[in-house]
């Protein structure tokens, strides 16, 4: 794993995914849209303190399984995921126990894990918002972004993707990144929880790892963090990978991924390099009077910086 992390750090600090190059660069590049407008890492740290509070003062609220149940449902609609029921939350609330009282990793002997897998992607965000400098969210961006740069290492290392982690299988949490990703197709985690359990796990562990060598190496830390002082932590390294995970990013034809980019035709969504006024990304945009694509800022309105038309 050590050796896989140092190759990751390399490699988004010195190549150029989705024209963006940089771990800040890619961490500035996050931001999804919700009922409020669009919202960036900074408000996705702010989130996430509310929530880890609010999951600890819980825990430690006595005959808690009703405002628990309510926590949970409240963090499953954030996730817009699917109904909860008030036995999932029960279930949901041993793992988290769980977890807190196990240091788990990908090595762990999983045969009596109380942790549910099934259901990866919603349960991730509930261990996630208990203690997010132990456990990252494990969703299809992060599976998809993960798979790639496995891909990216292993043809570094002139293996094959398979035996980058001999004995195991990844799991990827949403049966669409299996279509996306042809070069490195990996099973699903439905009806698999035990893989899709040790997948979380795994890739929390490297997220820390990544975190560890990133405060090292790097004299720059983000502007927002959870801690007392400026670092990297778990929540940066997941939303850099929610960004790379986020489009496609597949060489299987041995060009570079310069060329693939290049030959790629932009549209609306995709990330189009750095804004040239404050070093935000930028997206390709369309307008609703012509119909044209561009090159906007994601810093609007702070930045309205229009690059050239008709891409």
């Amino acid at each position: 794993m050590d050796n896989f992390a140092d190759f990751i750090v390399n490699y988004i600090e010195n190549k150029k995914i989705h024209d963006i190059q940089g771990w800040l660069n890619q961490l500035k590049a996050y931001q999804w849209k919700s009922a409020s407008g669009t919202q960036r890492y900074s408000d996705a740290v702010f989130i996430t303190k509310d929530y880890w509070k609010d999951s600890t003062n819980i825990l430690h609220t006595p005959n808690n399984d009703n405002i628990w149940y309510y926590h949970c449902d409240k963090i499953r609609k954030w996730g817009g995921m699917r109904t909860i029921s008030p036995d999932n939350a029960r279930a949901f609330k041993k793992s988290v126990i769980f977890l807190m009282q196990n240091d788990l990793d990908g090595n762990s002997d999983l045969a009596n894990c109380i942790v549910c897998g099934t259901r990866i992607a919603m349960a991730s965000k509930i261990y996630y918002f208990s203690d997010p400098l132990r456990w990252t969210i494990y969703d299809s961006r992060v599976g998809y972004a993960l798979h790639q740069l496995i891909f990216e290492y292993a043809k570094d290392r002139q293996i094959t993707p398979e035996s980058v982690f001999p004995g195991n299988s990844f799991c990827l949490p949403d049966s669409q990144t299996d279509r996306r990703n042809p070069v490195y197709a990996v099973g699903r985690c439905y009806g698999s929880e035990q893989r899709s359990l040790w997948s979380f796990l795994w890739t929390s562990h490297l997220h820390r790892r990544i975190a560890n060598k990133l405060n090292m190496m790097m004299s720059y830390k983000p502007d927002h963090f959870l801690s007392d002082q400026p670092q990297w932590e778990l929540p940066h390294i997941e939303m850099v990978f929610f960004v790379i995970g986020d489009k496609k990013w597949v060489d299987d034809s041995g060009k570079t991924h310069s060329e693939v980019i290049q030959k790629q035709s932009l549209v609306r969504g995709d990330y189009a390099g750095i804004c040239p006024r404050c070093g935000h990304a930028l997206k390709i945009r369309q307008s609703q009077i012509t119909g044209e694509l561009y090159a906007g800022c994601t810093n609007y309105p702070a930045c309205t910086y229009k690059g050239s038309r008709s891409h």
